[in-house]
């Protein structure tokens, strides 16, 4: 017999910790310790039973957290994306333009918006849904990054900056997709004590956070 974890639950190792992320309840959870050994071991035998699985994660089967697989296949998402090796932080401001602010206002007024209303699995699989414009130039992605980085920095004169990491970076993830750009939205944490952050991240360079600050958390969740 398999195991996996059901639709929308993701989990990573967080320091010594094993934390999960349920997008379907918004939450994230940490297991006891009896519990966290008997997951690990499961991991690591990519789902497989083993005569101790049902008293060892008990917790997990009886909350419906972890189902039998039937099919072949993996049991536990990767993580695909590399470590950030390069931020934006101190390059040069770009000139202003009112059109590229009033864009990220609107992403992230509607993305916060949606994050009150939503479950995350939705306004994740909105985002990720959200429309492709045409990739830009190479010699253009930088200038692109930075008007929008900039556009970011002005909505938090509306918005506040505290508290604000999920809704815009997925404000900032619609955006950059609308305008062409392959970035992704990584979901970090990190343990003990927990905390959790958000990002968005093209190739290896993270683009709205210093890369010292994102070393902090192990990413628990992708989109893009």
């Amino acid at each position: 017999m398999r195991y996996t974890l059901r639709e929308g639950l993701y989990h990573c190792l967080a320091g010594p910790n094993v934390i999960f992320l349920d997008v379907s309840r918004n939450r994230y959870f940490a297991l006891p310790a009896p519990c966290e050994e008997a997951f690990r071991r499961l991991v690591a035998q990519q789902g497989e039973s083993f005569p101790e699985v049902s008293d060892g994660l008990s917790t997990l089967i009886a909350a419906g957290h972890l189902v039998e697989k039937p099919s072949p296949g993996r049991c536990f998402h990767d993580i695909k994306i590399g470590p950030p090796r390069a931020d934006f932080a101190g390059r040069r401001k770009p000139a202003f333009h009112f059109f590229d602010v009033l864009l990220a206002m609107y992403w992230e007024a509607i993305t916060s918006f949606r994050l009150r209303i939503l479950p995350l699995s939705a306004v994740l699989d909105q985002a990720n849904r959200s429309g492709r414009g045409k990739a830009p130039s190479q010699d253009r992605i930088e200038g692109l990054i930075l008007s929008m980085l900039w556009a970011f920095d002005c909505t938090a004169f509306a918005f506040g900056r505290a508290n604000r990491c999920l809704a815009r970076s997925l404000a900032m993830f619609s955006l950059c997709r609308s305008k062409g750009l392959e970035v992704q939205l990584v979901i970090g944490v990190r343990s003990p004590p927990f905390a959790a952050h958000a990002w968005v991240q093209y190739d290896d360079t993270v683009l709205n956070d210093t890369l010292e600050q994102t070393q902090y958390y192990s990413p628990i969740m992708v989109v893009g």
